[in-house]
């Protein structure tokens, strides 16, 4: 009943897994960089893929496919803008609005099927998120003013910690959706 959620969430698993392999490449100059930089890509349009599958028995993640697909537009757009500060501010907004949307649809469908502990992680998940995008916000306004930057700069260091802990969390929460959904 759920295979399209379990393909889906395994794909987008293993997408957002893969970009941090990818992003770890692109330190290597200049064929890790090309690579990585095709292979970020690759995983994006993976990850999108896999929601699209998703959207087919979860209705909740169909919105948030769509807004994953505006959101890719407005990474382009920031291309094209020359990289202005306030694309890249919606582009951070509407990227967190695609992750709550998946949190939030994917943890109430686990709610119905009883699953708990899994579905408690996608509301703690977006949380954190919540809190690690806001932040984010007001560093890179912040950083704008001077003197103050530097306490911009320590608090965006402690942010980047914790969003490393709510990607962990995250990636833990889709590997325990697909798995339930792949048993269901």
């Amino acid at each position: 009943m759920y295979q399209n959620a379990a393909k889906g969430l395994k794909f987008k698993f293993i997408g957002e897994l893969v970009t941090i392999a990818c992003a770890i490449i692109m330190i290597v100059p200049l064929l890790g960089t090309i690579l990585g930089m095709y292979g970020m890509l690759a995983c994006y349009i993976i990850s999108i893929y896999g929601l699209y599958l998703v959207s087919n028995d979860i209705p909740g993640c169909r919105t948030a496919f769509i807004v994953s697909i505006v959101n890719t537009v407005f990474m382009v757009a920031r291309l094209f803008s020359g990289n202005l500060w306030f694309m890249g501010t919606i582009s951070s907004v509407i990227s967190f609005l695609a992750l709550f949307l998946v949190c939030k649809s994917l943890s109430e469908d686990l709610r119905e099927h009883g699953m708990l502990e899994i579905a408690d992680r996608g509301e703690t998940v977006w949380k954190i998120n919540l809190i690690c995008s806001a932040i984010s916000i007001v560093v890179s306004i912040m950083m704008y003013i001077p003197l103050i930057n530097l306490i911009g700069a320590l608090l965006g260091a402690v942010n980047a910690l914790a969003s490393v802990v709510g990607s962990v969390l995250y990636f833990i929460f889709l590997y325990k959706s697909y798995k339930f959904y792949e048993a269901y």
